[in-house]
């Protein structure tokens, strides 16, 4: 399958999510299911891919609004809506990836459980808080899902900071432009 073809499921289109997002899209992906039940807040401004004046808005309006100013023939499926257990398989059906931007350990692992049997390839992130990014690494889980970070900075204790963040979800989105390349 082509870039231009494929869905990709955005599953929080914070500082993880967004920022993969508009880096796919860079990259040719031009298909996209972004889920998210938050509103831009200005302590996202940091690390996520807003503006002032989209604090107060759902992150899934606002992400949109900058991917069409980026491309305006992109087609955008919004879900404002907390992603569950009980809906995740039907948002993200006919998804051929999704991104993990979760904040919480329960709702990513909940993701993993219902995405990886559809058959979808999974990317996520475990480990960003803080500055140090030396420690950010690439790990492979069963073949079809890949995790970055340092799978133990806390964000509650070590808060999430732009660089970090930005920085994995470029390893992110490149994680899986190698992969359409590799399959052409």
């Amino acid at each position: 399958m082509k870039k231009n073809e494929i869905f990709i499921g955005i599953a929080g289109c914070g500082g993880i999510g967004g920022n993969t997002a508009v880096l796919l899209l860079r990259s040719g992906f031009r298909r996209f299911v972004l889920a998210d039940f938050d509103a831009v807040d200005e302590s996202n401004l940091n690390r996520q891919f807003f503006f002032k004046d989209q604090i107060g808005r759902p992150k899934t309006e606002a992400l949109a609004e900058n991917l069409r100013r980026i491309e305006p023939q992109c087609e955008l499926i919004l879900r404002n809506e907390k992603v569950t257990v009980k809906n995740a398989a039907e948002i993200f059906a006919g998804c051929g990836v999704v991104v993990e931007g979760f904040d919480d350990k329960d709702a990513k692992r909940m993701l993993a459980e219902v995405v990886l049997p559809s058959g979808a390839f999974l990317v996520g992130a475990n480990g960003i808080g803080g500055l140090e990014t030396d420690s950010v690494a690439r790990t492979v889980v069963g073949g079809r899902m890949v995790l970055f970070g340092d799978g133990t900075s806390d964000t509650d204790k070590n808060p999430p900071q732009g660089p970090k963040v930005v920085m994995t979800a470029a390893l992110m989105a490149n994680e899986i432009v190698k992969r359409f390349e590799k399959e052409g």
